[in-house]
């Protein structure tokens, strides 16, 4: 109905497994995200030191004027920040290719929720049937980028005397 509702729930996700194949493996995750890189997408990594302690997966061509932010994970005890800052070039590249929207389909966790809301997105009566179908449990949520972009524009059509 477009609103959000708190319920309690018990949301369990287990931790990737490095052994075998499952549905929550590594190799299972790879698998699902690697047609999204072949298929012009991008990945960004935050690394401590060696370690990668987030990513983010860009889909460019989710439909016409929409990309996708398709994947966001940060390690455990990391925190929002690293979250922001992946999402923020996520949002820096989806400006760059023109896109007018940004889709998200989100777990549906109050801190999950509340994170892409904190980044500008909202929850959408434009539902990505595809998507809609691999998640149905998830918050369906859109970031709309041509508001922005279009200030940017004015910001550079003004005369130099009027930007400083």
């Amino acid at each position: 109905n477009g609103s959000l509702e708190l319920m309690d729930v018990d949301w369990q996700v287990p931790r990737w497994s490095t052994d075998g194949e499952g549905e929550h493996s590594v190799r299972a995750r790879i698998k699902e995200w690697r047609p999204l890189l072949d298929g012009g997408g991008v990945m960004f990594g935050a690394f401590d030191e060696e370690h990668l302690v987030g990513f983010v997966i860009y889909r460019p061509n989710l439909s016409k004027g929409t990309a996708q932010l398709a994947a966001l994970y940060v390690s455990n005890g990391i925190g929002a920040r690293i979250g922001a800052l992946l999402t923020g070039e996520v949002i820096q590249l989806a400006r760059a290719d023109g896109v007018r929207k940004l889709y998200v389909s989100a777990t549906p966790t109050v801190s999950t929720v509340h994170f892409y809301m904190c980044q500008g997105f909202a929850l959408t009566q434009e539902i990505n049937q595809r998507l809609f179908q691999l998640e149905p449990l998830d918050m369906h949520m859109i970031k709309n980028l041509c508001a922005c972009r279009c200030r940017d524009q004015i910001d550079k059509a003004r005369s130099p005397r009027e930007n400083t």
